[in-house]
């Protein structure tokens, strides 16, 4: 089984990916997206989402290839994401949010990878 850390990732990853492609294909999606996020510019809304499915790729492949170091990263990327959308209040809060608790839960994952999962046996406690 791959580490938690890998699943984690990967969810996120598809998240990402899952976030993004609507919008793109559906421009109704995209108008919606831009009234929730009170943003006027189309092509803003498109680069978002662009950014949501490449990064989505990339964590895909970074949990696939079990990249630790790119997983760190991420998580750097998303305490950023925490620090830029908090302070913009409305609906940037909540993507702050969900950036600190995608952080935090990757964090927690790796700790269970080196700290925890060694202490189990499959279905039974040691």
């Amino acid at each position: 089984m791959p580490p938690l850390t890998s699943l984690i990732l990967g969810l996120h990853g598809i998240i990402g990916i899952l976030n993004g492609v609507p919008g793109l294909i559906f421009p109704s999606i995209a108008v919606r997206n831009a009234q929730i996020m009170e943003i006027s510019s189309a092509p803003a809304v498109d680069a978002i989402a662009l950014g949501s499915v490449s990064l989505g790729v990339f964590y895909l492949n970074a949990a696939y290839r079990r990249d630790i170091p790119i997983m760190w990263m991420s998580v750097v990327g998303r305490m950023a994401a925490v620090i830029v959308f908090w302070p913009r209040g409305g609906v940037w809060r909540n993507v702050a949010l969900f950036e600190g608790i995608c952080g935090l839960s990757l964090v927690l994952a790796r700790g269970w990878d080196v700290w925890g999962r060694g202490r189990y046996v499959e279905g039974k406690d040691q």
